[in-house]
């Protein structure tokens, strides 16, 4: 069966639109027949991963193909109302519950099957209306090869000397490809304020959007001598490997594959409940992990972290453990999953 994949945008910045590259990797691959499509993205899916892509054409959100039988279409969306099966990467959480004409509406009433990337996004599904049964958990991958311990031993001192960090005991960082406001910037920079006052050899960075949101620009956390802020860009994995502490107070989080990709260079991470990566934390991390967001208790674990070596030497090795799985895992495993409901259907 032909996998026709549809995503309106698929740029690779985001980690949707990395997660379809990963699953068509595997498909060519394996032999299999697929075909990328998109209203947006195809250029940089070609010139950056030489996976051909086709430009979507949809009409009253269903995707119009040419071949329909013994062709199966994968909604990396969430909005096609003719999907065989639905990727769910931003759950909808404003002015659907009750609206039985929005897709959440389509879908609770649909047989379609669901996957969302964790179990924390199946709960918001579940309590709006979609049956738990046709709702599967598959965790996203992260690209092995960017984001490992050799990669972060290479670059961590360049990237620390050029943010002017090389004389600090400890840099703290806040990472996201996403929303600022729903990502929890505003508490970081809160979280960072109140470090401050304590350790002044304890650094901030802050990468992710164009620029510093206004209703933030005047955050006194800014001006610290010892906070820095880039706009996202292509070296992600180059700026997280200046981090010693990756810190997440998202207010919800599908996944975050920052998250991850933190774990993966080996950097403890302080986050909570609200963020669906929190799932993939080993044992180690259940005193790093808060119900919600709370600026004085993430506050007290970044000091606690600083000041003891052996904790924080423990975590590190946790946070290796913590992400054993990879981008090859996620392409068999989301496959796999996809082959299965599709024979069931």
């Amino acid at each position: 069966m032909k996998l026709v994949i549809y995503r309106r945008k698929i740029f690779t910045s985001s980690g949707a639109g990395q997660l379809i590259v990963m699953q068509a990797k595997k498909l060519k691959k394996l032999g299999r027949a697929f075909e990328l499509t998109c209203q947006k993205g195809w250029g940089t899916l070609w010139f950056k991963h030489f996976q051909p892509a086709k430009k979507a054409k949809v009409v009253n959100d269903k995707l119009i193909i040419n071949e329909s039988q013994n062709t199966a279409i994968i909604d990396h969306e969430g909005s096609l109302r003719n999907a065989d099966l639905t990727f769910i990467h931003n759950v909808p959480l404003t002015n659907i519950v009750h609206d039985e004409n929005s897709f959440t509406g389509w879908l609770r009433r649909s047989e379609n099957h669901v996957f969302t990337p964790s179990q924390c996004a199946k709960n918001v599904m579940v309590d709006l209306g979609i049956e738990e049964s046709r709702i599967s958990v598959i965790h996203p991958g992260y690209n092995h090869q960017k984001f490992n311990p050799t990669a972060k031993a290479q670059h961590q001192h360049k990237a620390k000397q050029a943010l002017g960090f090389g004389e600090y005991s400890k840099v703290i960082g806040f990472i996201t490809s996403g929303h600022f406001e729903k990502r929890g910037l505003k508490e970081f920079l809160d979280i960072c304020q109140k470090v401050a006052i304590e350790r002044d050899d304890i650094a901030f960075f802050v990468l992710g959007a164009k620029r510093i949101p206004k209703e933030l620009s005047q955050h006194p956390a800014l001006s610290l001598k010892q906070f820095r802020y880039k706009p996202s860009n292509s070296k992600p994995n180059f700026w997280l490997s200046s981090l010693d502490i990756f810190v997440y107070p998202a207010k919800f989080e599908e996944f975050g594959m920052v998250v991850a990709e933190a774990l993966a260079m080996g950097t403890p991470v302080i986050t909570t409940q609200n963020v669906g990566a929190h799932e993939v934390l080993s044992e180690e991390f259940k005193d790093w992990i808060n119900p919600s967001v709370d600026v004085d208790w993430f506050s007290e674990r970044i000091l606690r972290l600083a000041d003891d070596n052996n904790i924080f030497e423990g975590l590190v090795k946790a946070a290796v453990k913590s992400a054993a799985y990879d981008d090859t895992d996620y392409a068999t495993r989301s496959l796999a999953a996809i082959d299965k409901h599709l024979l069931q259907s």
